[in-house]
């Protein structure tokens, strides 16, 4: 979470506070980008997906995240694909950032 002084919240709109917080980590490496997405990552895959495929659960997301696989899995493979192409596209994201590519990479890639 970002601590943002009470001086620096008067006046600001959310998103100007929001960009200052995220200006004020100084990330420069995709290691720190992946710390500070850490508490996010699991999260945003899962609502992403679950937009698609309500059988995308967060509990099967998360085992994709950490561990690159799921246990007592009986549902539809398509759905893990899709996890997996979640995760997928978050690692070719910090990978884009670590080598300073435009965002145009990203959807040559994917």
């Amino acid at each position: 979470m970002c601590e943002i002084s009470k001086e620096a919240k008067m006046g600001q709109s959310d998103y100007d506070k929001t960009i200052s917080c995220w200006q004020g980590k100084n990330i420069q490496t995709d290691a720190e980008l992946a710390e500070a997405l850490n508490g996010y990552r699991v999260s945003f895959a899962y609502h992403s997906g679950n937009l698609e495929n309500k059988h995308i659960t967060y509990n099967d997301t998360r085992e994709i995240f950490d561990h690159d696989g799921v246990t007592s899995y009986t549902g539809d493979l398509r759905t893990l694909f899709e996890i997996r192409n979640l995760k997928d596209a978050h690692e070719l994201f910090l990978q884009a950032f670590q080598e300073r590519r435009p965002f145009q990479y990203l959807s040559e890639r994917l």
